[in-house]
């Protein structure tokens, strides 16, 4: 046992060893900017069912069996709802998720307790085949008018501080810092901090 934790405290020194991640805030009732929406022509988001997904995994080397199981079990889920990605061309190009109330993230070992009208923006990928043609920005304001549907007021996301390509797309939905957060991936620990400006 102290072996073991001599060992995870040497692999702290590693690079990557501690994930710096924030989570952002951002208001669903104001509408996109002009031409905000405008990415990704004729895409579209379809609620997670089993023949779609399928479908996806049939056609998509990328998705994972882990992805694939995952998926199939929020099918239905009262607190998630999962969504399938399609391009233009219908072809299957990634996936994305809106939470409700509560979010238990396992693979960062941390818990989104979500307050009333809140909505978390959670496990988006578009496949590296579909990326660059505005996809993710489109699945992002797709969730939003999706969320302001269900009465949601504010958005929630976390992201890792070096996912600058999802940080730039959720820049269209006007996100603001509330949280730091640190992950220290050899003992599996998120630490929290309030966010305040150097």
């Amino acid at each position: 046992m102290m072996r073991e934790a001599v060992q995870r405290v040497r692999r702290l020194r590693n690079p990557g060893s501690v994930w710096r991640l924030r989570r952002y805030a951002f208001d669903l009732r104001e509408r996109s900017p002009s031409g905000a929406g405008m990415a990704a022509p004729g895409a579209d988001l379809v609620e997670v069912n089993q023949a779609d997904l399928d479908e996806m995994r049939a056609s998509c080397p990328e998705l994972t069996d882990r992805k694939y199981e995952q998926l199939r079990e929020r099918i239905g889920a009262p607190d998630i709802t999962a969504y399938l990605i399609r391009d233009a061309d219908g072809t299957w190009a990634g996936y994305c998720h809106l939470a409700y109330r509560r979010f238990d993230d396992r693979y960062l070992n941390h818990v989104v307790r979500l307050r009333r009208r809140q909505a978390l923006f959670v496990d988006d990928a578009v496949f590296r085949t579909h990326r660059r043609r505005g996809l993710h920005t489109f699945s992002v304001q797709r969730r939003r008018e999706l969320a302001r549907e269900r009465g949601m007021r504010t958005g929630l996301v976390v992201i890792n501080d070096k996912n600058t390509a999802s940080i730039a797309s959720y820049r269209h939905v006007g996100i603001r810092p509330v949280r730091r957060l640190y992950f220290v991936r050899p003992f599996r620990v998120m630490i929290q901090l309030p966010w305040r400006r150097a």
